[in-house]
């Protein structure tokens, strides 16, 4: 189990430094992003489907559902405290997971609004940018 994690944990890093690095790159504006963190609009033909997808990812249940999963695989001790310590090393694990899953999420979004956004883009990007899915996202991090 431990080396599992260990795996994940690497190619999540690894991700979350490729998304930081683009966003160094795009530059997005650090003013809007902040407002835009605690202060949502929504605007747009799907805006709304839009929101609630992202909703889904930051929460992410299956990483609740997996710490969950690789807590029971460690040994607990079956004393009350040691029970609370393990607990509260769960509440931390989870929380830290949660937290690097959001700055990733803030990084993908601020890169394809940022790239969007932008005023240099060619007809074919204007449009994959109207209709922005898996297939067409490719673009963003040319």
């Amino acid at each position: 189990v431990k080396k599992l994690e260990i795996l994940i944990t690497i190619l999540v890093f690894t991700m979350a430094i490729c998304f930081f690095v683009e966003m160094n790159f795009v530059k997005p504006p650090a003013g809007e992003l902040l407002q835009g963190m605690f202060i949502p609009k929504l605007s747009g033909h799907s805006a709304t489907g839009d929101a609630i997808s992202l909703l889904g990812a930051l929460i992410m249940p299956h990483n609740l559902f997996l710490h969950s999963a690789l807590v029971l695989s460690r040994k607990i001790p079956t004393s009350a405290s040691g029970i609370n310590d393990v607990c509260r090393y769960f509440l931390l694990e989870s929380g830290m997971a949660l937290f690097v899953a959001f700055l990733i999420n803030v990084s993908v979004i601020a890169v394809s609004g940022t790239v969007c956004s932008s005023n240099n883009l060619s007809p074919d990007n204007i449009n994959n940018c109207k209709d922005l899915n898996l297939n067409s996202a490719s673009f963003l991090l040319k």
